[in-house]
């Protein structure tokens, strides 16, 4: 920002599917996001697999039911983890649903339930369940950027940029613990 004092950056942080939405309707200039694993679309900037995380490391059952704390429809990692577990026909529960990561951090780490979520990016006070044979893989995930194709692209070209080494920084360190 400090090379571009000109320019307004404003922040819009939501589900992959409402940011690809925002950036169809011309709402939004560049959109960094998750990918559908069987989608195409954006420029690839990290792959990284999607794991089971709770407040312990040990997986979340009740009644031999696997808890699950999740986001809202349409959300990637809440569709990775239904198929995953209607594919072992491993029962489960929704026991908490929130619209933003905050609220599936709290719940979590309160150990209300598990989340699927990136490896590299779990939060605070959350982690990586150990292997349980009840708990299916749940393949990885695509991070992608979006850019609108504007007449000055000096400014999102520098942007894309400084997310791309960023990210490249971070896959070079070993997962947190």
């Amino acid at each position: 920002m400090a090379g571009h004092p000109e320019v307004d950056l404003d922040f819009t942080i939501a589900l992959s599917r409402t940011l690809t939405e925002m950036f169809d309707d011309g709402a939004l200039d560049m959109v960094l996001c998750k990918r559908w694993p069987d989608g195409d679309r954006g420029e690839l900037v990290f792959r990284d697999q999607v794991v089971w995380a709770s407040a312990t490391a040990a997986p979340v059952f009740r009644h031999d039911e696997a808890q699950l704390v999740l986001y809202p429809p349409p959300s990637i990692t809440r569709f990775m983890a239904l198929t995953a577990l209607e594919r072992s026909a491993v029962p489960w529960r929704i026991a908490c649903t929130s619209g933003d990561l905050n609220g599936l951090a709290a719940a979590t780490s309160m150990g209300v339930g598990m989340m699927a979520h990136s490896s590299r990016l779990l939060p605070a006070g959350v982690q990586a369940c150990a292997p349980d044979p009840r708990l299916p893989s749940l393949g990885a995930l695509e991070f992608v950027i979006l850019e609108r194709k504007a007449r000055d692209r000096r400014f999102l070209t520098e942007m894309s940029d400084a997310i791309r080494a960023k990210a490249a920084a971070e896959i070079a360190l070993p997962p947190a613990a």
